[in-house]
Order: C-alpha cells, then sequence, then structure tokens
C-alpha cells in the first residue's frame, strides 16, 4: 500500500516504517527509489540496530530514524528531506 500511494499522491517525503507486514519498508524504499528517486524516504522503526539502519540507507532512504526519537528531530528530517527533494 505505501508503495501504491506514493505512486499516487508523489510526495516529496514519505516516512517509511521498516517492518511492514506483505512487504517491509526496507523493499517499498527500494523500489519507490527506483522508481521515483525525487521521492525522498525517511526510515522509522522501533529498532535500532546498525544493520537495521545500514540495510534502510543502503535502499535509498534520505535518513533513518528510530520512533524513541524526538518529535523535533522527525521535524527536522521531514524539513530536510523536502528541502532537498532531488528534482527529476
Amino acid at each position: 500500500m505505501a508503495v501504491a500511494l506514493t505512486r499516487s499522491l508523489l510526495p516529496d517525503v514519505v516516512l517509511m516504517d521498516v517492518f511492514m507486514p506483505v512487504l517491509n519498508g526496507i523493499e517499498a524504499t527500494r523500489i519507490l527509489n527506483s522508481e521515483m528517486p525525487q521521492v525522498r524516504v525517511i526510515g522509522l522503526s522501533m529498532h535500532e540496530e546498525t544493520d537495521v539502519r545500514n540495510a534502510m540507507l543502503n535502499a535509498g532512504a534520505a535518513r533513518y530514524l528510530c520512533k524513541t526519537d524526538s518529535p523535533e528531530a522527525l521535524m527536522e528530517a521531514i524539513r530536510t528531506c523536502a528541502l532537498t527533494r532531488k528534482e527529476h
């Protein structure tokens, strides 16, 4: 659903949970990055493990945040990603 909604809505920034049913956030990010590289994905998860963070960033996420990070950190990530949106 995340991929389908992004395809139809074409947002500047997507908040992507890493672990979702059916298609996980890493694979969904990989698809979005290949189809719509101008869309900035922010990975969001409760997992703080480096391998999860690296997998999300390697899939094309612009940023990765933990759900325990502050709301201010999330807002700053959204602002930064919106301002650095790639044009294609």
